[in-house]
């Protein structure tokens, strides 16, 4: 997969899958792209469908954010846990937090 290819980067967006482990249990959540309205371009489609059909809503405008919500539920975090992400089906590092 080359990483600049728009058909890869579609695809991977609504396919990979993701881990979310706690310092202190492990494995906790698991989710897939395809648990966000069958996968996060999906999703996007349906955003994009939603506004244009609502004469009340404004279209996306360049520099806007859009955010599909999370693949997994979130759990409680405790001072002094460390949280992480690993992906897996796209070229993306995971995240690594520490609650202080």
């Amino acid at each position: 997969m080359r990483r600049d290819n728009p058909r890869d980067w579609a695809h991977r967006l609504s396919d990979f899958a993701i881990e979310l482990s706690s310092s202190e249990y492990g494995v906790v959540k698991r989710g897939q792209a395809t648990d966000v309205l069958g996968g996060l371009i999906e999703a996007l489609r349906h955003l994009l469908r939603e506004l244009d059909s609502s004469a009340a809503a404004d279209p996306l405008r360049p520099g806007e954010f859009v955010t599909m919500g999370t693949l997994t539920d979130a759990p409680s975090a405790a001072a002094g846990q460390t949280w992480s992400t690993k992906l897996r089906g796209i070229a993306l590092e995971g995240l690594r937090l520490r609650f202080g």
